[in-house]
């Protein structure tokens, strides 16, 4: 479903959250202090000096850079390169020693807040227990993602079981989403032909999309658990985004957590809620 309209916070529960149903709002964003698109200048000046990871069209980690010297050499060009690399820069999630974006997400509280038709209870993943804050709060996979034009996520579906949301803040994104247990593309690379025919399916990808939409700036998506998606950037692009699993629809989750699953992410989240919160 892509509307202008938002729901309300009943109806995202009730029709989407709980029947595990895709929503698109455009310019759903817009009641933010700092509305989009924000500006990659300003992004510079209050993070550029923190070191950030890099990784391919998946989650292969290639490198680390700093915020300022990966504007420069991916974001100032329109010119589209081969395959930049990807920041996917995500608040704690595990033990590991990473350069987190804990105090990045603490500099650039002032500027957004989850849309308001979201719950702000209920959730199981992250088990807070009460309300709830994404803006000051970790969650899993719960992240700043930037890429020069061309940045790809290839065909992947989310981990957990859990649903996701994504803020386009800067740029546009194509997004492609499909039915859960739709058969994966020939060819998990050629996504990256959208550049050129943004209107056209690459060869070799299934048929008949559930989704198939370019987010510009202000406009979110909510990715229901289990359904496989991938994504392009149209040009310089930056999101936000995080994942949950909430109490209207956590059965796949709770098997998970069953079958005893070795992950420390569900380990990490597993721990006291004050190791948790993002001060």
């Amino acid at each position: 479903m892509i509307t202008s309209t938002p729901p309300t916070r009943q109806e995202f529960v009730d029709r989407h959250l709980a029947v595990a149903r895709p929503l698109v709002v455009r310019q759903g964003l817009n009641t933010w202090r700092i509305a989009p698109p924000w500006n990659f200048d300003t992004l510079v000046a209050r993070v550029g000096d923190q070191r950030v990871p890099l990784y391919g069209s998946l989650f292969d980690f290639i490198g680390l850079s700093t915020f300022r010297n990966y504007h420069d050499r991916f974001l100032t060009s329109a010119a589209p390169t081969a395959q930049p690399a990807y920041l996917r820069w995500y608040t704690r999630q595990s033990e590991a020693r990473l350069p987190w974006a804990d105090s990045a997400f603490d500099a650039l509280a002032d500027f957004w807040h989850a849309p308001q038709w979201l719950p702000a209870d209920g959730f199981v993943f992250p088990a807070y227990g009460g309300r709830t804050d994404v803006v000051r709060q970790s969650f899993p996979a719960k992240g700043i993602f930037v890429c020069g034009r061309g940045g790809m996520t290839r065909w992947h579906v989310d981990p957990w079981r859990s649903d996701a949301y994504l803020c386009q803040v800067i740029g546009h994104k194509r997004i492609l989403l499909y039915r859960p247990g739709t058969a994966a593309p020939r060819d998990p690379e050629a996504l990256g032909s959208v550049i050129d025919t943004p209107d056209a399916l690459p060869p070799g990808w299934p048929a008949e999309p559930l989704i198939d939409v370019v987010l510009a700036p202000g406009d979110c998506i909510y990715i229901p658990q289990d359904h496989p998606h991938a994504a392009v950037a149209l040009s310089p692009s930056l999101s936000l985004t995080w994942n949950f699993v909430h109490r209207a629809n956590d059965a796949g989750y709770r098997a998970l957590v069953a079958s005893d699953a070795d992950d420390a992410t569900l380990r990490y989240f597993s721990a006291p809620v004050a190791q948790m919160d993002v001060a």
